[in-house]
């Protein structure tokens, strides 16, 4: 939902929030209250931006809709692990921050300081390693595009962090069960 909110129409979107909705709904039964209550209220601010017609703010409450989710898995037996799927949404955040007008770098240096600790969690777990060199590159590009206030570069980064971020789970998610790890 994320990708297709800066580009899909709103009728499109509309079709998206409601089948994350739905989604949304099926699994709140599984989370804490806590869990659930966060999730609550993502799903709030996902009807807020919509209502507001604002695709950045859609993309960032899709997101946190998602993290929380993803969050609630069981880290001890998720396949992909947990800090994988969160090393992506941490990009994907970052990207969308970069379409915020004004640009909140505040955000931006926040979000490539995320992204960065969930590849410290996440690295450890990887063998290949043409994936790190290219994480790590692009995780320094990100904070020097954003600490530099360097919008292009924050794009291009990025898109070279989720495409990476994309590797490492197809990587995690094609590796042994958690248990022989």
């Amino acid at each position: 939902m994320v990708e297709r909110s800066t580009g899909a129409t709103w009728a499109e979107i509309d079709s998206l929030h409601t089948r994350a909705m739905t989604s949304a709904s099926e699994a709140r039964a599984r989370l804490s209250p806590a869990g659930a209550v966060d999730l609550d209220r993502s799903l709030q601010e996902l009807d807020r931006a919509r209502k507001a017609e604002d695709r950045t703010a859609f993309a960032l409450a899709s997101l946190e809709a998602k993290r929380n989710l993803i969050a609630a898995q069981d880290a001890a037996t998720a396949k992909p692990p947990v800090s994988a799927e969160l090393l992506l949404i941490a990009g994907q955040r970052y990207q969308a921050l970069t379409r915020a007008k004004p640009t909140d770098w505040a955000a931006l240096t926040a979000a490539a300081a995320a992204a960065d600790e969930q590849w410290r969690q996440t690295a450890p777990l990887l063998s290949a390693q043409s994936i790190p060199n290219t994480m790590q590159a692009s995780l320094t590009a990100m904070a020097d595009a954003a600490k530099a206030r360097d919008l292009f570069a924050a794009q291009q980064s990025a898109v070279l962090q989720i495409a990476a971020a994309r590797e490492v789970v197809k990587a995690l998610d094609a590796a042994p069960p958690p248990a022989s790890r």
